[in-house]
C-alpha cells in the first residue's frame, strides 16, 4: 500500500490497519464480468467481520463483501450480511418487547435460524 502525506510531500510503503476495512477497486475485475461501462464501475469491498481470515500459503485471505457506490451488492455475501443484520434488529425488538432488557445481540445461522441470543 501506498500512502502519500500531501501537506509534505511524503510517499510511504505501509500497510495501517485502517486500509483493511474498506477498499475502492477499478472496476476492471468484477467478477459478473462487468454490471455497467468502466467510467461508472466503481466499487466498494468491506472486510466481512463475521468471517475469519484464513492463510493459504504466504497470502492472508480477508473474507470480504462487495458493493456498488450505491449499495447495490455485487456478491452473495451483502445480502446474507444483510438478511442477518435485519434478524437481529427485529430480534433485539421482540425480546424488548418480551421484557428482555439485557440481551445486545440475537445470533442466527446461515438459514436465518436464531440460535442464541446475548
Amino acid at each position: 500500500m501506498i500512502e502519500m502525506d500531501f501537506s509534505k510531500g511524503d510517499i510511504r510503503v505501509e500497510m495501517s490497519a485502517g486500509r483493511l476495512f474498506q477498499g475502492e477497486t477499478d472496476g476492471s475485475s468484477f467478477p459478473n464480468g462487468g454490471l455497467r461501462a468502466t467510467h461508472r464501475a466503481a466499487a466498494y469491498t468491506g472486510w466481512d467481520m463475521t468471517s475469519p481470515p484464513f492463510i493459504r500459503g504466504d497470502t492472508v485471505f480477508l473474507p470480504a463483501a462487495f458493493i456498488t457506490y450505491h449499495g447495490e451488492p455485487l456478491d452473495d455475501k451483502t445480502p446474507l450480511l444483510r438478511s442477518q443484520d435485519a434478524i437481529n434488529k427485529q430480534g433485539l425488538r421482540l425480546l424488548r418487547a418480551l421484557g428482555d432488557t439485557k440481551s445486545t445481540r440475537v445470533v442466527c445461522d446461515h438459514a436465518g435460524r436464531v440460535l442464541k441470543w446475548l
